[in-house]
């Protein structure tokens, strides 16, 4: 028997969603005081910095931080 396609062939995709966690206010307060700047400005709330926006990739290159969440 010939197939024509792949399908089929690949396993189903098992990825699970990932939780969308704000940093703690310690982490903001440390990598802050790193940088010199706020990293939230005037009324933003902490969602300005999940995972995957760019103060977040800022956030988490700062040195000091706790990375083990």
């Amino acid at each position: 028997m010939v197939r024509t396609t792949y399908e089929g062939l690949m396993a189903p995709s098992t990825a699970a969603p990932v939780k969308q966690t704000a940093p703690s206010a310690s982490d903001i307060e440390k990598a802050t005081a790193f940088a010199r700047e706020p990293f939230l400005l005037g009324d933003e709330s902490v969602d300005a910095l999940l995972p995957g926006t760019a103060r977040r990739r800022a956030l988490d290159a700062a040195p000091g931080r706790d990375r083990r969440r």
